[in-house]
């Protein structure tokens, strides 16, 4: 690619940017307007967690910016035991309000326990890019299934949305960053998702494997070593 094309396409990460924080922000003021439209009601607590839980959501999609503008620096950051089990709870947790907004139910199919050894924003940049990316992509009154398992001494997990799909050719692109195929360019975004998720599968020195087909939907599962006890 020339200087002109990334220059181009970083002009055109800007004028989009609005689109990613979309996300975040409409989990907030969601629970947020709620809760004001409703303050005797004793749902509260639950509500400020939940517009908690987003908030960092958007601080994290700051962070994964900035680890584009400086990704090989990845390599050098200290890794730490994670409990995914709470950590899938929490993030799938915080994408029900969005996905009740698009008419997509989120299902937690199986969640084994499991601990890791991984950069600190490993599993919200992974499940949470993949999250966000199956309601984008899923038709109304359709459903998004998480999977998180262990197998062979490796911790997966699994994504399985019932959306558009893709082609083999659209496989090889989806990762490239601010890449954003010509059938999707309705759908909001700045095509940083999946590459962002490419790059911290790459650094922990796990696995991303597609299972696609076109107008069937997309199942993106993710594998990384389970961690070795100290």
């Amino acid at each position: 690619e020339t200087i002109e094309d990334l220059l181009n396409k970083k002009n055109e990460m800007f004028s989009h940017l609005s689109h990613e924080f979309r996300t975040p922000l409409t989990l907030i003021l969601g629970p947020l307007n709620e809760l004001l439209s409703k303050p005797n009601e004793n749902n509260g607590i639950e509500a400020l967690s939940m517009i908690q839980r987003n908030a960092q959501r958007m601080l994290t999609l700051i962070e994964q910016l900035l680890s584009l503008a400086k990704i090989n620096d990845i390599n050098k950051t200290d890794l730490i035991f994670i409990n995914t089990h709470h950590q899938v709870n929490s993030i799938v947790e915080s994408f029900t309000f969005l996905a009740k907004k698009h008419q997509i139910k989120i299902t937690t199919v199986q969640n084994d326990e499991a601990v890791i050894q991984v950069s600190e924003l490993f599993m919200d940049a992974v499940l949470g890019n993949l999250l966000s990316n199956a309601i984008k992509y899923s038709k109304p009154h359709s459903e998004v299934l998480v999977k998180a398992y262990v197998r062979n001494n490796q911790f997966l997990i699994s994504v399985k949305d019932s959306g558009v799909g893709l082609t083999e050719a659209q496989e090889k692109l989806i990762f490239k960053k601010f890449e954003r195929l010509t059938d999707h360019s309705h759908i909001d975004g700045i095509g940083i998702g999946l590459s962002v998720v490419k790059e911290f599968v790459d650094k922990n020195n796990g696995k991303l494997e597609i299972q696609s087909k076109l107008g069937l939907g997309c199942d993106f599962i993710v594998s990384v070593a389970l961690a070795k006890e100290l």
